[in-house]
């Protein structure tokens, strides 16, 4: 909701024109002058101002005060033929020289809104890369008229919290999908691992009766899925991963996590041609990697995986660079990314460690890298391409986000959250079936065996027991947060298994920060998408072009 307050700018020669007139009873004018500004506070206002840049020092202080406080801008000596009550209850409005309401261009927003943040993100940084000025003026034109046209944008700050139906599956028959640990051990040994490491290893009698388990349980004609996982699951080459895929490659779908150190061209060879997918799980590059994932038997490892990258790529190109976040690797995550891209990755993902302690000023710093690799996604789509690095964590930002904003915003179920035993689940070592595959390495008892099937006394008591404290955790969520589209986004990005299992039902705080920026520069993100024409911005995003097509 915007509220009712119209600010203008007079500094330099501007500061003797006449105010905004025309209808504005009921609307605070605002003027702001060099006084009213802490010019000399901010690099950019203070070049622009030294410059003599009066215009486009107006562009930005007006952006900056929309962003923190709300409301509409405009320029002195415009002339309003009637009021603005028709845009209060939107988020964001862009008009553009309409003669029914006045003779300049104006715009105006909520406080804090995404896109009025992207856009000084994006005239701060043009200017820190060439010291040049970039108009606001400009920025309006490549943002949000592409965001709104002459539509101004609408979405309500109140939705019930759904509950949609069930997923359906066959309490007599189990999973069809495992993401199944070879062994306990690993030759690595990362800072933040939740995995138990313990000398437990599996066997090739096991995991043959793993996908004979799979094989039962499988649906219709659709194949089985089976993802290697560890510990280090290459580790168990020779003796599981080869053999089973030379017996099911036919039958089964297989991928394999792995920290790249074992990936010989042997290796790769033989995953790429029996259609095994990779999903390499490295930090970044060398600063990052070394921090955070040590061998073993100490010292580094980047060099130990970056020399298997580019063979693995060229064979198999899909390949997904998987990271984990730590507080210490936010100030590099864009770095991380960049470098991700200068391998030739094409695929991105990375999970915020919530295990460590963050501040306020972690949330602003993880904010600017968000944003920083949004915009320049969005530049590189506005100039008639494809970003080469797709973030998928944006994808998935933008599939939540569709949940909440066209699909009555409901809260997700337990098995479309997450199998849960149900459609998916995590094999042990042994064969024992868990609902998640990180408590595969732990003491807890499994639902059941792979010999002897799923035992729906102790399944349905588990997820009994997760739908009644899941549902008072989100309505607590969902009471305790003013914007509710927020809230709604937080519970559904959350992971059960940490809610049930590590957290009590409790939002890190790690989590929070991160469900936050992401919401953020997926709602800035998800706007274009929704109201933009360019056919790339469907594709970069990995969801389907919007079905009542584009508005602009």
């Amino acid at each position: 909701m915007i509220p009712k307050k119209i600010y203008y700018c007079a500094f330099g020669p501007m500061n003797q024109a006449p105010e905004p007139n025309g209808k504005l009873d009921g609307y605070q004018l605002i003027r702001i002058t060099e006084e009213d500004f802490p010019i000399y506070e901010h690099t950019l206002t203070a070049a622009l101002y030294q410059a003599g840049e009066y215009q486009k020092l107006v562009d930005y202080v007006l952006l900056h005060t929309i962003y923190k406080e709300g409301g509409f801008a405009i320029y002195p000596n415009t002339f309003f033929h009637d009021n603005l009550d028709r845009y209060l209850d939107y988020d964001l409005v862009c008009m553009e020289n309409n003669a029914a309401y006045c003779f300049a261009d104006f715009f105006g927003a909520a406080a804090g809104h995404g896109a009025i943040r992207m856009m000084m993100l994006h005239y701060k940084t043009t200017y820190a890369r060439t010291q040049t000025f970039f108009a606001a003026q400009d920025i309006q034109h490549d943002y949000l008229n592409q965001l709104v046209a002459d539509q101004p944008l609408l979405f309500e700050n109140s939705m019930a919290v759904n509950q949609p139906q069930e997923i359906e599956f066959n309490p007599n028959r189990g999973p069809a999908a495992a993401v199944v640990s070879l062994t306990d051990e690993c030759n690595m040994r990362c800072e933040y691992c939740f995995n138990c490491f313990q000398p437990r290893r599996s066997s090739f009698e096991t995991v043959d009766n793993t996908c004979q388990f799979l094989l039962n349980n499988r649906r219709d004609e659709e194949p089985p899925s089976l993802a290697f996982f560890g510990g280090e699951p290459m580790l168990e080459y020779e003796t599981i991963v080869k053999p089973i895929v030379l017996k099911y490659h036919e039958q089964i779908v297989f991928s394999i996590t792995t920290n790249g150190t074992l990936l010989t061209e042997e290796v790769v060879d033989f995953l790429a041609d029996h259609n095994v997918p990779v999903l390499l799980s490295i930090d970044g590059g060398k600063t990052t990697q070394n921090r955070q994932r040590k061998l073993k038997a100490g010292g580094d490892s980047f060099e130990a995986v970056e020399k298997n990258i580019p063979y693995l790529l060229l064979r198999m190109p899909e390949t997904v660079f998987r990271s984990t976040l730590t507080k210490k690797a936010i100030p590099e995550l864009y770095d991380n990314m960049k470098y991700a891209e200068r391998m030739g990755f094409r695929h991105y993902t990375f999970i915020p460690n919530v295990d460590e302690e963050y501040d306020e000023a972690d949330a602003v710093l993880l904010q600017e890298q968000f944003d920083r690799f949004a915009i320049e996604a969005m530049e590189t789509i506005n100039a008639g391409q494809i970003p080469k690095l797709k973030i998928s964590n944006f994808s998935l930002g933008i599939q939540l986000l569709r949940g909440v904003l066209e699909n009555s915003g409901g809260v997700m179920t337990t098995t479309e959250r997450c199998g849960l035993c149900t459609t998916s689940c995590g094999v042990d070592v042994n064969g024992g079936i868990h609902a998640c595959q990180e408590n595969n390495s732990t003491t807890d008892e499994p639902l059941g065996t792979v010999l002897t099937g799923i035992d729906n006394n102790k399944r349905n008591t588990f997820l009994e027991g997760f739908r009644n404290d899941f549902d008072e955790f989100a309505e607590r969520i969902y009471n305790s947060e003013a914007n509710k589209q927020f809230a709604v986004f937080l519970i559904n990005s959350m992971c059960p298994k940490r809610l049930y299992s590590d957290t009590h039902y409790q939002v890190p705080h790690g989590w929070y920060i991160y469900a936050k920026a992401l919401f953020n520069s997926s709602l800035t993100l998800y706007k274009l998408y929704r109201y933009s024409a360019n056919p790339y911005m469907a594709d970069y995003l990995g969801v389907d072009a919007y079905e009542g097509g584009p508005i602009c």
